[in-house]
């Protein structure tokens, strides 16, 4: 996010509003599922890069 407004003396930013197009998917895993050999997991919603960012 980028916010441009100058030098101009009449504009004073005091806040941002954000707002999110979708709520987040709750994803649930159990111990059972983490000890399977095949992935039977539901598929992340985000690109790799994201999930990695979140880990980080």
């Amino acid at each position: 996010m980028q916010i441009k407004c100058g030098n101009d003396l009449r504009y004073d930013l005091r806040c941002i509003y954000v707002d999110y197009l979708r709520a987040p998917e709750y994803l649930s895993l159990d111990q059972d599922i983490l000890d399977k050999v095949t992935d039977n997991s539901q598929v992340v919603e985000f690109p790799d890069y994201v999930i990695y960012e979140i880990i980080n």
